[in-house]
């Protein structure tokens, strides 16, 4: 029995380690939308990287709805992406204009967010944009 808690312990502990990071908020690149660009079938957004060092992403992203206290990601109709890997340069920006309504559909009024994954080597941060359809 011992064996098995302390198992189940050691197994907690990985994950707590190595699942959850350190906590912070990653402020390294960040994302915001294009003024007067948002419509409920898409935006430009803007990404800016504030460090000197190049960080990579893909074309791919999620949309995610605020349901009461969380976020659920919403389904994703026809999810085909290109897979190839985009740089991002040391102190610059690059605009990404996005419609979703092929993919998600045209969005019904409420709160959302656009997740967004950045990487550098083997490090991946997601970055989060929220916004609201009325």
């Amino acid at each position: 029995m011992k064996r098995i808690l302390l198992l189940v312990l050691s197994c907690f502990t990985i994950f707590l380690v190595t699942g959850c990071g350190n906590g912070e908020e990653f402020k390294d690149v960040t994302i915001s939308i294009k003024e007067s660009t948002l419509t409920e079938s898409g935006a430009t957004f803007i990404l800016k990287n504030h460090t000197d060092k190049t960080y990579t992403f893909g074309e791919d992203y999620k949309i995610e709805q605020k349901d009461a206290s969380s976020w659920k990601s919403l389904p994703c109709d026809d999810c085909w992406v290109n897979l190839s890997a985009r740089l991002l340069e040391a102190n610059q920006e690059t605009e990404l204009n996005y419609n979703w309504e092929s993919t998600f559909g045209v969005l019904p009024k409420g709160t959302y967010r656009l997740v967004k994954t950045i990487n550098m080597d083997d490090t991946k941060n997601d970055i989060y944009v929220e916004f609201n359809i009325n």
